[in-house]
């Protein structure tokens, strides 16, 4: 059930293309090359989104995730710190008691670490790969109206610059992605997002391989409490290729409700407590939300 992490790490970069254009009037811009004032509007929109992503809203939610191998759904607590979630069910069904023990020891052996940051290392490497995927956004895509869709849902086609020449292995996979984003201009957040690998795109982060073009995305975010945004719906569709092994298909639906506010100071101990002590039930995933 597991996936390579340099897919996740592409399919991410999917989430911060997206982010970026969650404010700023860019509306005006139909231009194929940003002007210097989109270039600066998305530039501050790319400051905001860096330090949501460095201070996360701590929340709790369960996480769906539908793949070829079946489904499982998890109880996700995200704190200021990092994340931390209980399996509840697989293939839609309650786990068993050998399940069950196994993932409680996983969580008590995580309470075991010493020092507060048992999580903390390769969370930390993988939001430092975000914030280098955010920082270069502005010099990556540019951004063309589409379609207006009454007075506050605007949409917007995104596509790579032909000059932009990326800085990193990460960033490379800019140069393959195109789509559509719409957003809620009033209120300046995204609603929903459609978009391809319409090229192949090669990466690195420590191995060979690539992302065949043909690969598509959906995204859709919405006010899940109030002033607090969250993506709802994620639905990848990629092939790869890793060093010189066959081609791989990554296919995988996210969706994740039953969203409910936790105490901000909480700490990754803590939420590991709440997992253990008083564990959700599934919410309507049980019934097989698609």
């Amino acid at each position: 059930m597991s996936d390579c992490p340099q897919i996740r790490t592409a399919v991410c970069t999917a989430l911060l293309v997206i982010g970026v254009v969650l404010s700023g009037k860019i509306a005006g811009e139909t231009q194929n090359t940003p002007s210097p004032s989109a270039t600066a509007m998305v530039r501050r929109c790319t400051n905001n989104l860096m330090r949501q992503l460095r201070s996360p809203i701590p929340i709790r939610f369960q996480e769906r995730t539908d793949a070829p191998w079946g489904s499982e759904i998890r109880d996700v607590i995200l704190t200021r710190t990092g994340r931390v979630d209980r399996l509840i069910t697989i293939r839609d069904q309650p786990l068993t008691a050998a399940q069950d023990k196994k993932e409680i020891g996983r969580l008590n052996a995580l309470l075991q670490k010493p020092g507060t940051h048992f999580a903390a290392l390769p969370q930390d490497r993988e939001l430092q790969r975000r914030l280098k995927l955010v920082a270069a956004i502005p010099m990556a895509f540019s951004f063309q109206k589409s379609v207006e869709d009454g007075s506050a849902s605007q949409e917007f086609n995104f596509f790579p610059l032909q000059d932009f020449h990326p800085a990193s292995q990460e960033t490379r996979v800019y140069k393959g992605m195109r789509g559509v984003l719409q957003m809620d201009v009033r209120r300046a957040q995204l609603l929903r997002v459609d978009g391809e690998i319409f090229r192949n795109v090669p990466f690195g982060w420590g191995i060979l391989g690539k992302l065949h073009k043909g690969g598509h995305f959906r995204i859709e975010q919405r006010e899940v409490l109030p002033g607090n945004w969250q993506i709802t719906e994620m639905d990848f569709d990629f092939t790869y290729t890793v060093f010189l092994f066959s081609e791989t298909h990554y296919i995988r639906k996210i969706t994740n409700t039953a969203y409910t506010s936790i105490d901000p100071d909480t700490r990754m101990e803590t939420a590991i407590g709440l997992l253990l002590s008083q564990p959700e039930e599934p919410s309507v995933f049980s019934a097989g939300a698609r």
